[in-house]
């Protein structure tokens, strides 16, 4: 806990009980929104959102805070235009247990460096629930379908707050250093933090991560595509038994809701080829730039081998100017990782398999050779972290964890002879 943190917690602490209540509910939620709109407005995708945001509605979503078992760190309330903040995780921003919501609320109500605090790391959480807030005044109830919400929304909302995320980081980079060191994290920075990183490597597995969280995971979510195909076998039946009971005027409401959801659908097609062509190469050019450089100097070589291997791949797509500065850290890398593998504490057996696993990535696809030696070393912890792996990915309930184990294991039996891929689950 840094020193700032410690000044807050006993802030929380000593806080005067009689002072707990839902009452500062409505000036807190005016007070955030103000704390986060300032910043939102110096920051190019925040700015060029805002602008967008006030072109179609007026007021900002109240921002309120309430605790959640089950939900994430925030919500998006479409009945009340609200966003909530989940307790759950301010407390572990803030390393501290069972406090009440209302003396959260309170805390946060009088103490403004706190709430400021607050604000200034979770502000990628709020842009990302401000997105739910506007595409639920611009699609309406055709946001919705009647059990819950679609996919391709979340696609949008990701996508955004990540871009979001990096315009702020570019300008606190010495943080994302320390994140990269094991320095420094909290609950918000890491969620956005390891979310850029899978933005910028590769698009396809970043739209399936998102996926397998919403359809899998989350109850009330299903794609564009899936429920547009379900819509119009549904309204064939309904026009040939419409025939036999007569109800035209049911048909036409069901005909026109399902127009809706196709130009929607045609809408969220055209963002996602749009970002994908023109948005996306420039913005993961940049990123990965901006993590060969902070991984470089945190001595990550996970994050940095990861990062060139991705860069070195997507030249081939679109084209990425290599210059003589990237050029010579992967040659100064390649060499200290080799020198830092000697000498590697070998019982954190997963993380030298991952860090292993991105050199040679990176060693394959630029022709680097490898040497016996690492080979050795290679083998015994691939296999010990397939070990592993076999034993927890059966009652994984995470399908990204359990995702992320089942390709890991795969890899390692492509490299390593002795191990099997046919206990893999699919």
């Amino acid at each position: 806990m840094n020193f700032y943190k410690k000044i807050i917690f006993f802030f929380f602490c000593f806080f005067p009980a009689f002072l707990w209540s839902h009452k500062y509910d409505y000036e807190l939620s005016k007070k955030l929104t103000e704390d986060y709109i300032r910043l939102l407005k110096n920051n190019d995708t925040g700015i060029d959102f805002y602008k967008k945001y006030k072109k179609i509605k007026k007021n900002f979503p109240g921002v309120f805070l309430r605790y959640s078992k089950d939900s994430g760190l925030a919500w998006y309330d479409k009945e009340k235009d609200r966003i909530f903040l989940n307790t759950k995780y301010v407390m572990i921003f803030f390393d501290i247990k069972n406090y009440s919501d209302e003396k959260i609320i309170a805390v946060l109500y009088f103490s403004s460096q706190t709430r400021r605090e607050l604000v200034k790391y979770s502000d990628s959480v709020y842009f990302h629930e401000l997105v739910h807030s506007f595409q639920d005044f611009k699609y309406g109830d055709s946001r919705y379908f009647k059990e819950g919400l679609f996919l391709e929304l979340e696609y949008e909302a990701y996508l955004l707050s990540d871009m979001y995320f990096f315009d702020k980081i570019k300008k606190e980079k010495n943080l994302f250093v320390e994140f990269l060191k094991g320095e420094y994290s909290d609950v918000y920075f890491s969620e956005y933090a390891w979310g850029l990183l899978s933005v910028s490597w590769d698009m396809d597995e970043y739209k399936k991560n998102i996926n397998m969280r919403y359809l899998n995971e989350v109850k009330g979510y299903v794609s564009l595509t899936e429920e547009e195909i379900k819509r119009k076998y549904a309204l064939e039946e309904k026009k040939i038994i419409s025939y036999a009971v007569g109800d035209r005027l049911g048909v036409k409401r069901e005909a026109g809701d399902f127009e809706k959801l196709k130009k929607q659908k045609e809408e969220y097609s055209k963002f996602l080829e749009d970002y994908y062509k023109n948005i996306w190469p420039d913005f993961s050019y940049k990123v990965l730039r901006f993590l060969i450089d902070v991984s470089y100097e945190a001595k990550n070589y996970f994050v940095f081998f990861n990062s060139a291997y991705h860069f070195k791949k997507n030249s081939k797509v679109f084209g990425y100017q290599k210059d003589k500065e990237i050029e010579e850290k992967e040659a100064l890398f390649y060499l200290d990782f080799l020198n830092f593998l000697k000498d590697r504490d070998k019982k954190d057996f997963e993380l030298v398999a991952a860090e292993i696993s991105a050199f040679e990535k990176f060693c394959d696809l630029s022709f680097r050779d490898i040497p016996d030696w690492v080979i050795k070393i290679r083998d015994e912890n691939y296999k010990k972290t397939y070990a592993k792996y076999l034993k927890i990915v059966q009652n994984e309930k995470d399908e990204v964890k359990k995702n992320y184990y089942i390709e890991n294991m795969s890899y390692f039996c492509s490299k390593v002879k002795d191990l099997s891929c046919d206990n893999l689950i699919k």
